[in-house]
């Protein structure tokens, strides 16, 4: 069994700003102004249930099954003078998600200086929620900015191959 944890957090950092360009709008600032990312944090854990097996004097072989929980969170701020600006661009947002993975690794020994490692896993993540302030983010937004982005899909499907 296989159970680790991870936490990451990241310094809040300020973007000076002289002009904004969105999608067919460019706007000039007299004075700099200013926007901040706040709040970056990524916390998750799983449990997985490994089984290794050999595979004669090729190499080794696992499965694996498991569960697994993570959260994260961001905040856009700004100090735009402007009221309308600042409501475009003030957001935040906190994710949690439930998965559950499946996967398979072959680790093969083929010559003496060189292995290879093939490795397939699903990750399906069976519960998500999205909580994010205001509720629909400005059309005309940068893409990082604009949640019109993020995928709905629910399966992620991740093959590795490497040679050590």
């Amino acid at each position: 069994m296989e159970m680790p944890a991870y936490s990451n957090n990241c310094d809040d950092f300020d973007v000076a700003a002289d002009e904004i360009n969105l999608i067919n709008l460019q706007i000039f600032f007299r004075d700099p102004q200013t926007l901040t990312v706040t709040d970056l944090e990524n916390d998750r854990w799983k449990a997985r249930l490994v089984y290794s097996f050999p595979m004669e004097t090729l190499g080794i072989s696992s499965i694996w099954a498991g569960y697994g929980e993570s959260k994260a969170t961001s905040s856009n701020t700004s100090g735009l003078t402007s009221a309308t600006l600042r409501r475009v661009f003030d957001q935040s947002f906190e994710l949690e998600e439930v998965y559950l993975h499946l996967g398979a690794s072959i680790n093969l020994q083929l010559t003496a200086r060189y292995s290879y490692n093939i490795n397939y896993e699903l990750i399906n993540i069976s519960d998500s929620d999205l909580k994010q302030f205001p509720e629909k983010s400005a059309s005309r937004l940068p893409g990082l900015l604009n949640t019109a982005n993020q995928s709905n899909e629910d399966i992620n499907h991740t093959p590795r191959a490497s040679v050590m």
